[in-house]
Order: C-alpha cells, then sequence, then structure tokens
C-alpha cells in the first residue's frame, strides 16, 4: 500500500480545505464565492472525502479508499444536489449564476481555466460581503475540530 505519511498529507489537505473553506461561508445567508469556493461548489465535502482517503492510505488499506470513495458519492451526491435545491431556492438568481460557472465537486475544470476571477467574484457576491478568510467564520462553523479530527485519525 501507500507509505503511511502519504495519507497522512491527503488528510491533513483535506482538514486544511475544510478550515479555509469555513472562513469563506455565510451558510444560507450569502453565496461563498471566494477562497476554494472560487474553486469547487462544495469544497466542505470535498475535504470530508480527502480526509477519509487519506485514513484509508494511511491505513494501507486500498480495499477501504475503494469503500470509502463508493460509499462517499453515495450519500453525498444525493446530499449535494438536495443541498443545491435548497441553495437556489434561499440564495436565488445569484446561486444559480454561480452554479453556472464553478464545478459542483471534482476541480479539474477550475484547474484548467482558473478559479473565478476576482471580478466574477465581486460580480457574484452581495453588496459589501468581504472576499477574504474571516477567522470568526471559521470559528463559528468550528471548522479547527476538523484538524482535531486529523490529529485523532493519525494517532489512531
Amino acid at each position: 500500500g501507500p507509505p503511511r505519511w502519504f495519507g497522512a498529507l491527503v488528510c491533513l489537505a483535506g482538514a486544511l480545505l475544510r478550515v479555509w473553506a469555513s472562513g469563506h461561508l455565510h451558510k444560507n445567508e450569502l453565496v461563498a464565492v471566494s477562497g476554494p469556493y472560487a474553486w469547487v461548489r462544495n469544497p466542505l465535502y470535498l475535504g470530508t472525502y480527502l480526509m477519509a482517503l487519506g485514513c484509508a492510505a494511511a491505513g494501507g488499506a486500498w480495499w477501504l479508499f475503494a469503500i470509502s470513495s463508493v460509499a462517499f458519492a453515495l450519500v453525498y451526491h444525493a446530499v449535494i444536489l438536495e443541498e443545491e435545491g435548497w441553495l437556489r431556492h434561499v440564495l436565488g438568481e445569484r446561486y444559480t449564476r454561480y452554479s453556472e460557472k464553478v464545478p459542483r465537486f471534482w476541480p479539474w475544470a477550475s484547474l484548467w481555466k482558473g478559479p473565478l476571477s476576482p471580478e466574477d467574484q465581486r460580480a457574484l457576491a452581495s453588496p459589501g460581503q468581504k472576499l477574504r478568510f474571516d477567522p470568526a467564520l471559521a470559528r463559528k462553523h468550528r471548522a479547527l475540530e476538523a484538524l482535531w479530527t486529523f490529529v485523532a485519525m493519525m494517532l489512531g
């Protein structure tokens, strides 16, 4: 299997992505368009997925890696679709325009063409919305729990 350090790095990357995303999220209030949301619409779920894959890799279990991927796809695909319907309802046209420009889960398209430009971010953001990481938001969303989860998983 893969070396344990590789799995630990993937898991840490997922935890850090969750912290970064949490500092840009105004849940059910504003369309998050900055930070990792400029690359992908669901960076919190992507971070969780990376943490699961990292743990499987650190444990040296490719079968767990495969099972995690299938389980994640089955559960989170439905969750994401339902959540997007809710966000279109709550956030309206601004979210619809955002979702047309940014990929749902896999950032491959953004890697080729780049993230939302600063101009697009400003155009899609609400008036006065801050487009930078806010540590207070990360604390509000308890983002550091992802890092503690990472530490606990790696110690386990």
